[in-house]
């Protein structure tokens, strides 16, 4: 079986929340993905590899719901631009992607050191240097070049975002890894971002929301229900909700699974103890 890559997966839905949170245009961590896994494959990468750098792709921002009723905070920004990014995102998003069963091993720590940098100035843990797993700062790099393409007030071309890419070579990136994604971009200019596919164990919507509506425990007492966790109204939470919803379609099956998948990831924040 395999994950699905169209609107139908859990994982991509999931990801959906993760940019609608970030304030990203929907379809942001998709790309973000295919960009990962494409470019742990030129870099030799065996089958689990780029499967983890696929997976942390996808739920690289879902740590930013566990800021969705954040005092001050206001609702997801539109794709007219992202909002500051919490320090302690990538680590709420890391505790997420390890309670969910079936996950390729290491996809969590990609996830939590995916904005660390080589001179020590990144977050959460202020890592530098070796001390940055290469698949982790790869996913960093994609990050940061998607960023630059899909900026909306000054969207860059590929080779300019590249060039930017290589300018913080040394400071924070590893120039090795900046060589090696200057080599790939160049190589497939028009297929970066082609999606791929992996041997993966099928999530759906239940097996996640289940998963986290119980905080990320192993085992579930019979009949749990996934919206059995009780959270206060956020205007956050609502827009986000919204966004996806339309991402995914105009009625109210849509409607329905983006609220749900909205409130199972503010559950396990709140059960887990991150703001929610």
């Amino acid at each position: 079986m395999t994950v699905p890559v169209g609107p139908d997966g859990a994982l991509e839905v999931y990801s959906a929340v993760g940019d609608a949170f970030a304030g990203r245009r929907i379809g942001f961590g998709r790309r973000r993905a295919a960009l990962a896994a494409n470019f742990a494959r030129h870099r030799g990468r065996d089958d689990a590899a780029v499967a983890a750098s696929w997976v942390a792709g996808l739920l690289a921002e879902i740590g930013c719901a566990a800021a969705a009723d954040a005092p001050g905070e206001t609702q997801p920004a539109g794709p007219s631009g992202p909002l500051p990014t919490d320090p302690d995102a990538p680590l709420h998003g890391a505790h997420l992607v390890a309670a969910l069963p079936g996950l390729p091993a290491g996809a969590a720590d990609l996830v939590r050191w995916h904005r660390e940098r080589d001179d020590g100035t990144g977050f959460p843990d202020r890592l530098r240097w070796d001390g940055i797993p290469a698949d982790a700062a790869a996913l960093g790099i994609a990050h940061a070049f998607l960023e630059l393409v899909e900026d909306e007030g000054e969207p860059r071309a590929p080779q300019e975002a590249v060039f930017a890419i290589t300018a913080e070579s040394g400071r924070a990136y590893a120039i090795e890894l900046v060589r090696a994604f200057r080599e790939f971009i160049a190589a497939a200019p028009d297929r970066w971002d082609a999606p791929p596919s992996f041997a993966l164990p099928a999530l759906d919507d239940e097996v996640v929301s289940t998963a986290l509506n119980s905080g990320g425990r192993q085992t579930v007492p019979s009949g749990t229900s996934t919206t059995a966790v009780a959270l206060t109204p956020s205007d956050r939470a609502t827009a986000a909700a919204d966004r996806v919803a339309a991402a995914l379609g105009p009625d109210r099956i849509a409607a329905a699974r983006a609220g749900a998948c909205v409130h199972a990831a503010r559950a396990f924040f709140h059960l887990t103890g991150a703001p929610a």
